[in-house]
């Protein structure tokens, strides 16, 4: 693995702690100032809509008599 550097800026990166840098885009960022300021192309709305769907799904009840 070679050296790990910020994508915008070539901050040098420590390796121990790339899983925090790294965004779910793909990019490696330096987290003082490019990790929450880059465009980033990740959908984090529909990302967070599908796993909605899957871990919670509609409750339909069954109709009540009335009396």
């Amino acid at each position: 693995m070679g050296k790990i550097k910020c994508k915008i800026c070539d901050k040098k990166l420590n390796r121990l702690m790339v899983d925090l840098y790294t965004c779910r885009c793909g990019g490696i960022f330096c987290r003082e100032k490019h990790m929450m300021d880059h465009d980033c192309p990740y959908d984090y709305h529909k990302d967070t809509q599908k796993k909605l769907e899957k871990d919670m799904p509609p409750i339909i009840a069954d109709k009540i008599i009335k009396i």
